[in-house]
């Protein structure tokens, strides 16, 4: 997710996100979404809980790297 700029997902599938000019990620609408929260070990922050939704499929549960979806 840090470094990635794909506009597909690895099934072909349009992203949800993108990457700004700063390295952050943020939604296609403009929504801020927390880096942190898409690794391992999470973002144990909850001073922005609005930004901790899944990368791939938006889910508020889980970050990219625990997605159900995510290619295996």
């Amino acid at each position: 997710v840090s470094s990635c700029r794909a506009t597909t997902l690895w099934n072909g599938g349009p992203t949800r996100i993108r990457r700004r000019s700063t390295g952050s990620i943020e939604t296609k609408s403009g929504g801020r979404v927390c880096l942190n929260w898409q690794i391992l070990r999470g973002c144990p922050s909850t001073l922005h809980p609005e930004r901790h939704e899944c990368s791939g499929c938006g889910d508020k549960g889980h970050g990219a790297f625990k997605c159900p979806r995510a290619q295996k």
